[in-house]
C-alpha cells in the first residue's frame, strides 16, 4: 500500500527461486502463533476453508445498501459451542443462521442453534450452538450460512460509493471496497485477522449498464431472475488470502488492455487498467510498464505470479494512495494516470505501479502474521519499487533518488525523541492505522537495504528466496524473515561462526533510532576504538538509556603497508566500545 540515518550501505540482491504449488489452507494456523498477548485476537477455535459471497450493491437515493448471503466453510480447531466471526454494521438476519456439521463427504447434519451474541467492542457475532463443535474428525468440516445487509457506506471505508461525473458531465455511482486494515468485517461475517487465510467465491449482483470486477477473473454472467435489469456476474475462486486483501468494484470505466507472455508453463497473464473514460488516455504510461515491471518482479523471485489477471483501477476516492490488493489493485488518479503537464508526475505513477505490485509477493503471497510486522510488507515493497522503476526507467537513476528521498528523508524522523521502532506492538484495532508511516515504509526499506549489503548478494537473494518459498500462501513474522537469512549465510559464508541475522537486525527493527558512530585510531597501539551512540536532534536530549545501545554496525578496516593494501570486514554485534586492528 502506498502513503500520500548515517550510513547505510547496501547493494542490489535478486531472488533464486523455484515455482511454487498452492498449498492447501488446512493447517496454516497453529497453536500459540503469536497471539497470545493480542487482546483483540480472535477465539482460535476455527480454521477457515473457504467463504462464498452473493452480494447485490444497491446504488440507488435512499437505498445504498448491499443485500447478500454467505457461505462459511471450516474445521473446528477446538472443542466449543460458539462459532465467532467478526462482524460491524452488518444486520444479520437470525431466522436464516444455519450451521451444519459433515458427517460423510458431502452430506450435512444441521446443528440446533441456541441463541446468537454481540459485541460491538471486539466487532464480533456469536452463533451459540445446542451442541458443540468437536475437532479432529472425520471429515470434519463445518458449514455456517446466513442471509445478512451490508452498508454501502459514505465513507472510504469497507464496500462504499463514489459519485463522480463522466465525459458528458453527467453524475455516477460506483461501488467499490477498501477492507484494509479491518474492514472485510463490514462487507461479511468472516476472520478477519491477517493470519487467517481462506479462498473466495464470489458472485456479484450489477445493472446491465455496469461492469463488476473482484480479485480472480469473471466465470460466468446470467440475468437476475428476478429483474430483467440486473446481471449476477460469477467469479473463479480465489487464491488463498488474508481478508484485508478481498477487493471488487462496480462501474462504467473503460479499459486498456494488454498482457505479457509468461513461459509456456505458467501462462499468460491479462494487464487492465481502468478509469473514467474521458481520463483514460493517461492510463496509457501505466498500461505499458506494468507488464514489464510484473514480469520483471516474476523474474528476480523465480516465482510465477499467480493469478491470470491483474487489474489496475484510478479511482475517484480512496483513502490511501493505493491499495494493493490481489490481483485488482486501486490506485487515486493521480497514482496511475500521468499528467503530462506535471514533470514528476510520470516518476510517481512508475514508483507507485512498482510497489503495488510489489506488494503481490511481500504482502499478498506472504503476509505478515499480525500487524506489529507491517513492515515486512511495506518496507520490502518500498525497497522493490526502486528496483522496479529501474528495470523500466534506468536514466532515472532510482538507487540515487531513493538514497535522497527515502532514506535520508526518514532519518529526520527517526532523529526526533517521538520515534519509535519499525516493529511495535499492535493489541487494539485503533493501533494498526498508526503503524502505517515513514518508519514503517521508509527506514524499513533502509534496513532491507543494509541487509542485502552485509549478507553479500548470494546469501540474501538465496535466504529471501527461502523466505518466500516456505511461506508462501501462508504468513510470516520477522523471526521467519531472519531464520532464512541466518540460513543462507550460514551456507554461504555472509556471517561470522556464531553471529545470527536476528541478533543483528532485531537492533534495527525492535530499537527505536540510529546511532552516530565514531572511530578514534590509536596508532601508538595500532587499533582503533569504535563507539556509538544514539542519534538525536531537538533541545537538550535527555542522556541516552543503556536500553538505547546498541545497534548492529558492519564495519570495513582497511589496512595498507606501504605497497599494498587490502579490505577485512569486521561484524560488530553491537557493544558500546569495541577496538579493532589498524
Amino acid at each position: 500500500m502506498a502513503r500520500s540515518l548515517p550510513l547505510l550501505p547496501l547493494v542490489l540482491g535478486l531472488v533464486v527461486g523455484v515455482l511454487l504449488e498452492r498449498p492447501s489452507v488446512l493447517g496454516q494456523l497453529r497453536d500459540g502463533d503469536d497471539g497470545s498477548n493480542v487482546t483483540t485476537w480472535l477465539p482460535r477455535d476455527l480454521l477457515p476453508q473457504h467463504y462464498r459471497v452473493r452480494i447485490q450493491p444497491i446504488l440507488e437515493e435512499g437505498n445504498f445498501t448491499a443485500p447478500a448471503e454467505l457461505e462459511f466453510t471450516f474445521f473446528a480447531r477446538r472443542a466449543t459451542n460458539r462459532v465467532v466471526l467478526n462482524v460491524r454494521n452488518l444486520e444479520v438476519s437470525e431466522a436464516s443462521v444455519t450451521v451444519e456439521e459433515e458427517s460423510i463427504p458431502h452430506t450435512w447434519t444441521p446443528l440446533p442453534v441456541a441463541g446468537h451474541e454481540y459485541d460491538a467492542d471486539l466487532e464480533t457475532y456469536a452463533v451459540v450452538l445446542g451442541a458443540g463443535l468437536r475437532p479432529g474428525r472425520v471429515p470434519g468440516r463445518y458449514r455456517l450460512r446466513m442471509r445478512y445487509v451490508a452498508p454501502v457506506s459514505e465513507g472510504a471505508a469497507g464496500l462504499y460509493r463514489v459519485s463522480y461525473t463522466d465525459q458528458n458531465n453527467t453524475g455516477r455511482w460506483m461501488a467499490m471496497t477498501q477492507l484494509h486494515p479491518t474492514n472485510a468485517r463490514t462487507m461479511f461475517p468472516c476472520l478477519d485477522e491477517p493470519q487467517y487465510k481462506a479462498p473466495l467465491t464470489l458472485s456479484v449482483a450489477r445493472r446491465r449498464e455496469h461492469t463488476s470486477v473482484t480479485n480472480a477473473p469473471l466465470l460466468s454472467s446470467e440475468p437476475m431472475c428476478s429483474d430483467d435489469d440486473w446481471v449476477w456476474d460469477h467469479f473463479e475462486t480465489s487464491v488463498p488470502m488474508s481478508s484485508y486483501l478481498i477487493a471488487l468494484a462496480v462501474f462504467d470505466f473503460d479499459k486498456i488492455e494488454s498482457r505479457y507472455s509468461a513461459t509456456a508453463a505458467d501462462g499468460d497473464v491479462t494487464f487492465r487498467v481502468w478509469s473514467r473514460a474521458s481520463q483514460l488516455p493517461r492510463g496509457a504510461y501505466a498500461a505499458r510498464i506494468g507488464p514489464r515491471v510484473l514480469r520483471y518482479y516474476a523474474d528476480i523471485f523465480n516465482i510465477p505470479f499467480p493469478l491470470p489477471k491483474q487489474d489496475m483501477v484510478a479511482t475517484p476516492k480512496l483513502t490511501f494512495q493505493a491499495m494493493e490488493n490481489w490481483g485488482l489493485i486501486f490506485f487515486r488518479e493521480n497514482g496511475l494516470l500521468v499528467n503530462e503537464a506535471d514533470p514528476g508526475s510520470r516518476h510517481f505513477v512508475a514508483e507507485t505501479v512498482a510497489h503495488e505490485l510489489a506488494h503481490q509477493w511481500f504482502g499478498n503471497l506472504v503476509t505478515m502474521r499480525w500487524w506489529n510486522d507491517v513492515w515486512l510488507n511495506e518496507g520490502f515493497a518500498t525497497y522493490l519499487s526502486q528496483l522496479g522503476v529501474q528495470h523500466v526507467e534506468p536514466q532515472w537513476r532510482s538507487e540515487g533518488v531513493f538514497v535522497l528521498e527515502t532514506m535520508q528523508a526518514v532519518m529526520q524522523k527517526d532523529a526526533l525523541p517521538s520515534s519509535h521502532p519499525v516493529s511495535r506492538e499492535v493489541h487494539r484495532v485503533s493501533d494498526i492505522d498508526h503503524i502505517f508511516d515513514e518508519i514503517s515504509y521508509q527506514k524499513g526499506a533502509s534496513v532491507v537495504r543494509m541487509m542485502s549489503e552485509f549478507l553479500g548478494a548470494e546469501a540474501f537473494q538465496r535466504g529471501l528466496n527461502a523466505y518466500l518459498r516456505r511461506h508462501a500462501y501462508g504468513n510470516a513474522a520477522q523471526d521467519d524473515l531472519w531464520a532464512a537469512l541466518t540460513e543462507a549465510s550460514n551456507a554461504h559464508g555472509g556471517l561470522p561462526p556464531g553471529q545470527t541475522v536476528k541478533g543483528i537486525m532485531d537492533s534495527w527493527t525492535l530499537r527505536t533510532g540510529f546511532p552516530v558512530v565514531r572511530v578514534q585510531r590509536d596508532y601508538s597501539r595500532g587499533t582503533a576504538g569504535v563507539t556509538q551512540q544514539r542519534f538525536l536532534v531537538g533541545p537538550a536530549p535527555a542522556p541516552q538509556a543503556e536500553a538505547d545501545c546498541c545497534w548492529g554496525v558492519p564495519l570495513w578496516v582497511k589496512t595498507s603497508n606501504g605497497k599494498t593494501s587490502s579490505e577485512v570486514r569486521e561484524r560488530w554485534r553491537g557493544e558500546p566500545n569495541k577496538s579493532v586492528p589498524r
